[in-house]
């Protein structure tokens, strides 16, 4: 599975145009803390946004939100081509990873989502 690493400076407009593409779809997003302890904030929810703001990453689906500060990576993995199977957003706090209930290249599913 290809993995793409989305520097800061090109944070914002990524996750704006894949907020764009994929608003709707149910998200599950799940925070694995630095001592490996999971947990699931948001389970399957159609995603709202996701922003980013000055190392801040936050991802609202319905009424629920989940902020991480002090992102130091963000990676996307792919497949079937462009299709994201996950967004993975790493921090001194741990992994969260927001993945979609089926994964599908966006435009096969344009105006139906």
């Amino acid at each position: 599975m290809p993995v793409e690493r989305i520097d800061a400076k090109s944070r914002k407009s990524f996750l704006e145009g894949f907020t764009a593409q994929h608003r709707g779809w149910l998200i599950t997003v799940e925070m694995i803390s630095a001592d490996g302890e999971r947990e699931v904030v948001i389970d399957d929810l159609p995603l709202e946004n996701v922003r980013a703001d000055d190392g801040t990453i936050e991802i609202v689906a319905e009424t629920t939100a989940h902020r991480i500060d002090d992102v130091t990576d963000l990676l996307v993995d792919r497949v079937q081509g462009d299709a994201i199977e996950s967004v993975r957003i790493a921090a001194p706090s741990g992994e969260t990873i927001l993945s979609f209930r089926t994964v599908i290249p966006p435009e096969l599913v344009d105006g139906i989502a």
